[in-house]
């Protein structure tokens, strides 16, 4: 490895309560340090998906934002002040895929998979309402 990341151990050994033997292990693990050495950006990084388009839903409206930490932390103050589950849900698929794309170092200024569905399936469908959301990464 040319670079010095050694210091960024220490966070994430902190953070998850890892042993040294734990720590010595990752670093064995090519994908593990490229996690470390992006890890700046996936505590930095934010993933947003607000609301673009609501149909009969009875939590949210367009505009209402579900704000993320890349690590996958909500950012409460930021989000609006009652998220669906159901909204949530699909959310954390589109989530895994931002983190992975930021952990490898790979530009995340423009998702091919941008927009996502809550899981209610709307009234046509048995359902009651639904909400499409727009997701970026800042």
């Amino acid at each position: 490895m040319s670079e010095n990341i050694e210091y960024l151990w220490k966070a994430p050994q902190k953070a998850l309560g890892l042993t040294d033997a734990e720590i010595e292990l990752m670093k064995k693990n090519p994908k593990s340090v490229k996690l470390v050495r992006n890890s700046p950006d996936l505590v930095r990084k934010k993933i947003v998906a607000e609301v673009v388009q609501a149909k009969h839903c009875v939590c949210h409206k367009v505009g209402d934002k579900f704000v993320f930490r890349v690590v996958g932390a909500m950012v409460r103050e930021e989000t609006c002040e009652s998220p669906c589950l159901y909204a949530l849900g699909p959310l954390a698929t589109l989530g895994y895929i931002v983190f992975d794309r930021v952990a490898a170092g790979l530009d995340t200024s423009e998702l091919m998979i941008d927009h996502i569905k809550c899981w209610d399936t709307g009234i046509e469908c048995g359902g009651v309402g639904e909400i499409l959301m727009k997701v970026r990464v800042e």
